[in-house]
């Protein structure tokens, strides 16, 4: 009886250890090539949406003394006033320089969000978060200098998945932002560096005709807008509404895979020394991370990175249109001064507007009322298979003591027998 207890225990010591040991590479293989618990490179990837970093494609129609009309721009990361402390985001999808359109294809779009370093406890906080994705938008000129009538040359409609897809007209921009009243977050002077992303793809117009995906040239860039909260923008010495913008992201090619686009207020240094986003700032709808088609672009000189901005309270742009060095600025849609978006003196150049005028209304939703989810994450990212790790270790260590308990078992018994 004593014989077979004994090999019992011993038994049993082997097969936990074997099943630890089954579970651990298991665990390792499964979480290696499920997307969902992939080892994502944070840093790597957002190495490619640096300031500075070069579209991958040109935009069309969009004037080259644009400063965002070949790469991408830092200009405000903080709040330019104390007034002007709301943060939206919005997307602008453009076609490339080739200008050729696909009938049957359209570009959906897809969990959107905001995050933010909260600079009180230096992590990453969720700030905007749209799930399920509801988005406003319209159509502007490729170079922000007009905008039709509404619902003229803008086509957007809920896809099976839960993205928002929209049509393409040539000569304009398909412009979206967070529907109201979702919209704006008062973040006030709260955060040091923001992380914002959409992911994008291609999808048919129609499922029963011939798919000219492959021929579409699309291109989608996304950023920021600082605002007021009655959504109106700063005013330069002429009366002129300048909505700023943190900046305008890279322009991404978009395919009919789902990609990752981002806009990012953090340098090469900041990647290398403050804490990085979470991974699932780079999630897209069918669970995977990011992409593998994103080129990572390094500066050729000092010059080709924006210097980050030393103050809070940037003077207001009044940059002549002509200046290779410009500085775009951009205008409200319903701004009475000077028809045709354009100013009076004819020196405001704009960059995206981020919001319609049907959607000005009083800010609903501010982000130390707890109506808009956050969520607090530590810097690092750590590396999810270590959870094949740990439970290597865990098995082992039970079978260790296992082991030990049978081949000791009398000396053990024997102790228990003098102490008692």
């Amino acid at each position: 009886m004593r014989t077979n207890y004994k090999r019992m225990l011993k038994h049993t010591s082997i097969l936990l250890l074997v099943i630890g040991v089954v579970a651990a590479v298991g665990l390792a293989i499964t979480r290696s090539d499920d997307p969902t618990y992939a080892s994502t490179d944070v840093r790597r990837f957002l190495s490619a949406f640096v300031p500075g970093s070069l579209h991958e494609s040109e935009p069309h129609g969009v004037p080259k003394n644009y400063d965002w009309s070949a790469k991408t721009t830092l200009k405000r990361p903080e709040a330019p006033d104390s007034q002007t402390t709301y943060l939206n985001f919005w997307g602008q999808i453009y076609f490339d320089e080739t200008n050729s359109k696909p009938m049957n294809t359209r570009v959906a779009v897809a969990n959107c969000s905001v995050w933010g370093l909260e600079k009180s406890t230096n992590s990453w906080r969720s700030i905007m978060d749209n799930k399920p994705t509801a988005l406003s938008g319209g159509a502007w000129a490729e170079d922000f200098q007009t905008k039709p009538p509404k619902g003229q040359f803008y086509d957007q409609r809920p896809e099976a998945d839960g993205s928002q897809s929209f049509d393409m007209f040539p000569g304009y921009t398909a412009h979206y932002f967070p529907k109201y009243p979702n919209d704006l977050v008062n973040v006030g002077y709260d955060y040091s560096e923001f992380v914002t992303g959409c992911s994008t793809r291609l999808v048919k117009k129609s499922v029963t005709a011939t798919d000219d995906r492959d021929d579409a040239r699309y291109l989608l860039s996304v950023g920021n807008d600082w605002r007021r909260s009655d959504y109106q923008c700063e005013q330069n010495a002429n009366g002129v509404s300048i909505c700023g913008g943190i900046g305008v992201g890279k322009f991404v090619k978009i395919t009919k895979d789902w990609r990752r686009v981002m806009y990012s207020t953090l340098s090469d240094s900041d990647l290398d020394s403050k804490p990085l986003p979470p991974a699932n700032i780079l999630i897209n709808p069918d669970g995977s991370f990011g992409d593998s088609e994103v080129v990572t672009y390094a500066p050729t000189s000092s010059t080709d990175t924006p210097p980050r901005a030393t103050t809070t309270h940037p003077p207001t742009e009044t940059t002549n249109n002509t200046s290779n060095a410009q500085s775009p600025a951009q205008r409200l849609e319903n701004d009475t001064e000077a028809g045709g978006g354009a100013s009076a003196n004819g020196k405001e150049t704009i960059e995206p507007v981020g919001v319609e005028s049907e959607d000005r209304k009083k800010l609903s939703v501010d982000v130390n009322t707890g109506e808009q989810k956050q969520e607090t994450v530590i810097g690092a990212i750590v590396s999810q298979k270590s959870s094949a790790t740990w439970w290597l270790l865990g098995t082992m260590s039970v079978a260790l003591t296992t082991g030990i308990v049978v081949h000791f078992r009398a000396a053990i018994r024997t102790f228990f027998r003098r102490t008692s």
